[in-house]
C-alpha cells in the first residue's frame, strides 16, 4: 500500500522511535508500516520562521547543502508545483547499493501553515531520464516508492515542523542498520534544514 497525504497527516498508528537531541532542538522520531511500505516521521519546534523552512526545502537545486543527498537536480518547474530527481550515496560498509528517484511534488497553504508534498513519478514518464540515471548509475537502486510531506506550522514557541518520508525498494537496508540510520539520520537532517534557514 502507498499512503496518501491524508493518511501520512493522520497522527494515529505510528510507533514512537525516541527522542534525540540536537544543537537546535529536540526531535521526536516516529514509525510506521503501511503493508511494506515503511514510513519514517520527525518532529521538532524551532525557532525558524515558516517563510524561510519553506524558500529552504523548495529550492530542490541546492538540496544537498542540508538533506544529505549527494546529488538534486530539478527537471521542470511550474508555479509552485516542480519535477526533480535525487541521488543518495549509500557508504559502501552497509552492503547496500546506493538510491535514487524522480519526484513530483508541490507547495499548499492551508492558512498559515505550509505543506510540501511529493511522490515519485509513475513508470512509463521521463522514461530518458530513468535511462540516463540506470546507465550513469549502474550499481544504484530507485526507489519503487517515494512519497511524504514537509509541513510547518507557526505558534507561540516556534515552528512546528513535522517531516514523513515513505519508500520501498527492492534492495532495503539490513533492519538493524536501517534502524541506526534512522535515529542518526532525520535528527542531523531536520537540524541542518533548520540552520540552513536563519
Amino acid at each position: 500500500m502507498i499512503p496518501d497525504l491524508a493518511m501520512m497527516l493522520a497522527d494515529e498508528g505510528w510507533s514512537p522511535a525516541g527522542v534525540h537531541p540536537t544543537p537546535v532542538g529536540e526531535v521526536a522520531i516516529a514509525t510506521r508500516d503501511y503493508g511494506g511500505t515503511h514510513c519514517a516521521r520527525a518532529d521538532m519546534v524551532a525557532a525558524a520562521p515558516v517563510s524561510a523552512l519553506v524558500a529552504t526545502v523548495t529550492d530542490l537545486d541546492r538540496s544537498e547543502r542540508w538533506s544529505g543527498v549527494a546529488r538534486s537536480e530539478v527537471i521542470s518547474r511550474s508555479g509552485q508545483a516542480a519535477e526533480w530527481l535525487q541521488v543518495l550515496e549509500v557508504p559502501s560498509w552497509t552492503l547496500a547499493s546506493s538510491r535514487y528517484w524522480l519526484s513530483r511534488g508541490g507547495l499548499s497553504w492551508t492558512g498559515e501553515t505550509a505543506i510540501f508534498h511529493w511522490s515519485r513519478v509513475p513508470d512509463g514518464e521521463l522514461e530518458a531520464i530513468r535511462a540516463s540515471l540506470r546507465a550513469e548509475l549502474p550499481n544504484a537502486i530507485e526507489l519503487s516508492v517515494n512519497t511524504g510531506f514537509w509541513r510547518f506550522t507557526p505558534g507561540e514557541s516556534g515552528t512546528t515542523i513535522r517531516y514523513v518520508s515513505c519508500s520501498q525498494d527492492s534492495g532495503s537496508l539490513p533492519p538493524a542498520v536501517s534502524s541506526f540510520a534512522l535515529r542518526q539520520t532525520l535528527p542531523q537532517m531536520l537540524a541542518r534544514l533548520v540552520g540552513a534557514s536563519g
